[in-house]
């Protein structure tokens, strides 16, 4: 009606203009570390989404992973269950698409061969976070007759070889 009536408008100045997200990130943290670690676990990025897959994870794991993505970002990540049992975490955000891509995430982990971003490597609380992260989804804890032992299970060979890596300059020995 406007446009007929031949009154200009300029709905960009209108805030929430198409409904895009700012992204508030204030620099690298031990939580976004841990997050990443997370992402590189269980996580995919696709041209618009974030998803992460936590398949039969207990709840408490997954409301942990929601609290810890709305402290980092300040939005809510939505969930959807297949069966009522198998848990997904997603959210449309191309701006966070784009900062993930901008530290070295991919479509595709395993075809591309994705590592750990270079960041992490710089502080050593940043790494601790960033392996709790990871092992929390693609690692697993044995208890053995002389101790105790971890492993990680991924496809991508830069990123076991970027954890051995952290877990060498932590003092472990893998």
């Amino acid at each position: 009606r406007l446009k007929r009536l031949d009154i200009k408008t300029v709905p960009y100045l209108k805030e929430n203009y198409t409904n895009k997200r700012k992204l508030k990130i204030n620099g690298y943290s031990k939580e976004l570390a841990e997050f990443v670690g997370i992402m590189c676990g269980d996580g995919h990025v696709s041209d618009e989404q974030i998803f992460i897959f936590l398949g039969t994870k207990p709840d408490e794991y997954g409301s942990y992973v929601k609290d810890l993505f709305k402290k980092i970002f300040g939005y809510e990540l939505k969930e959807m269950a297949k069966d009522g049992k198998y848990l997904t975490l997603y959210l449309g955000f191309r701006e966070l698409v784009r900062f993930l891509m901008s530290m070295g995430f991919v479509k595709d982990k395993v075809k591309e061969q994705m590592g750990a971003p270079t960041w992490i490597f710089k502080n050593k609380n940043f790494m601790r976070v960033f392996l709790r992260g990871f092992l929390d989804t693609d690692g697993s804890v044995y208890k053995l007759r002389w101790g105790t032992q971890i492993s990680f299970c991924n496809r991508s060979i830069p990123l076991l070889k970027g954890t051995r890596k952290m877990l060498k300059l932590l003092g472990f020995h893998p």
